[in-house]
């Protein structure tokens, strides 16, 4: 902690994400979510785009949200998960694209929007907005039924989902040879780039 408070107090905004992490969890501190925001909050201000800010910015979200050490709120809560979002915490897009798709918590229920955000969660490779992004596309939520572009989310899924493994060879053998050079062309020049 006295590192962490030390790089805080030079201004890395990095660290009061961290001290704010600690603070929430109770790990060699006293749990307290009011000192937790207070951190989190120096970070989430920043125009930092870093993984810590962005986890800053999604923290504050559930807080405010569930009513950790605040009141709930919210109005609070979204523009802080927009936030996190926008600035490409992928936890945050994932979060956002189930509560368009589900109209929760004060997100109307958009197809459009939740695939927009799925997707942008899977381009930062993560595992589970990838399959839903793929069964979005397979069925056509959101966006006219693509299965090729499901194809390419199952893909990308499908070494760390089994389901998404499954999926990809059903659509396999629905496709032309062409759709699926492309695809897998498409997944090698992501993985390339990751």
């Amino acid at each position: 902690m006295t590192w962490y408070r030390k790089a805080a107090d030079a201004g890395d905004t990095d660290a009061d994400s961290l001290i704010g992490n600690l603070y929430a969890e109770g790990w060699g501190v006293k749990r307290d979510y009011g000192t937790a925001k207070r951190y989190w909050l120096e970070s989430a201000r920043s125009d930092q785009q870093s993984f810590e800010a962005g986890q800053a910015r999604y923290n504050l979200w559930l807080i405010y949200q569930k009513g950790l050490g605040v009141a709930a709120d919210t109005h609070q809560a979204s523009a802080w998960l927009l936030k996190a979002a926008s600035g490409g915490y992928s936890e945050a897009e994932f979060t956002l694209g189930k509560l368009y798709f589900g109209g929760v918590a004060g997100f109307d229920q958009d197809y459009s929007q939740s695939l927009n955000w799925l997707e942008k969660a899977g381009e930062h490779g993560h595992t589970e907005a990838q399959v839903d992004s793929g069964e979005m596309l397979m069925l056509g939520l959101g966006h006219l039924v693509d299965r090729a572009g499901a194809y390419y989310w199952f893909t990308l899924a499908a070494p760390k989902d089994e389901g998404a493994k499954k999926l990809r060879e059903t659509l396999l053998h629905t496709l032309n040879k062409k759709a699926v050079k492309e695809q897998d062309e498409r997944v090698e020049k992501w993985r390339a780039a990751h």
